[in-house]
């Protein structure tokens, strides 16, 4: 698509989940998309590259690819995110994970 003498190449995905209480996601990383997460209810606890902090309700953060990330719910409260993924592919064969509590290594 070209728009006014930028040429845009990549596939944007968004989607809205809900992460269950005292829980996490894979330890994982995606070389061909970043993502960009943004809380709309709870506490996230995330982790990008090697940096680990909190983010609360209307806080965002952006995980470039080829950066190792994580995503926890350390409260009681459901967390509830937009994830955005953006890149030249964005299918769920794209996750390269290092640690996996559900055994998908």
């Amino acid at each position: 698509m070209k728009r006014e003498g930028i040429f845009l190449h990549h596939i944007m995905d968004e989607m809205e989940f809900l992460e269950e209480q005292c829980s996490s996601l894979s330890l994982q990383m995606h070389n061909h998309r970043s993502e960009h997460w943004v809380v709309v209810h709870g506490t996230a606890l995330v982790t990008v590259g090697d940096k680990e902090y909190l983010l609360r309700n209307g806080e965002s953060t952006f995980v470039p690819s080829g950066t190792i990330h994580r995503l926890e719910n350390p409260g009681l409260l459901p967390l509830e995110l937009i994830e955005v993924q953006i890149g030249e592919y964005t299918g769920e064969d794209d996750i390269v994970r290092f640690e996996d509590d559900y055994n998908r290594l």
